[in-house]
């Protein structure tokens, strides 16, 4: 039994969370907060308050799931190649083209990246 008031105390708070949020994108009439009430969906009522306060003011973009995985490929690539294995290898292990023109791209970027990151840490 207490653990179906548990549930139902969750429920609810989610429920006024989301709620709470919904108003807020109604009330404010900015489009950007139209995705803002279902935040409660994915994150705890303790992570969207630490969200809201690292965040709060902000607009970011968030990947889809396809991106995310795509660049974390190219990273695989380009750790996988500073530890000697091959551009060739690296793509083929990651199951990403080595001929790929935006994959280049990229590698050449984050090479730059991490000589900008070494000269501004030393």
């Amino acid at each position: 039994m207490r653990q179906i008031t548990k549930n139902v105390n969750f429920l609810k708070e989610q429920d006024d969370l989301n709620k709470i949020l919904f108003f807020i994108y109604k009330l404010s009439d900015d489009p950007e907060y139209s995705y803002l009430s279902e935040l409660i969906y994915a994150l705890d009522k303790k992570s969207l308050i630490n969200f809201c306060t690292i965040f709060g003011g902000c607009t970011i973009k968030v990947p889809t799931l396809e991106e995310l995985e795509y660049f974390s490929k190219v990273i695989l690539v380009y750790q996988l190649v500073n530890t000697g294995v091959s551009y060739v290898d690296a793509c083929s292990e990651v199951e990403l083209s080595p001929i790929d023109n935006k994959l280049k791209d990229l590698f050449r970027k984050l090479k730059e990246l991490e000589l900008e990151y070494d000269t501004n840490v030393d």
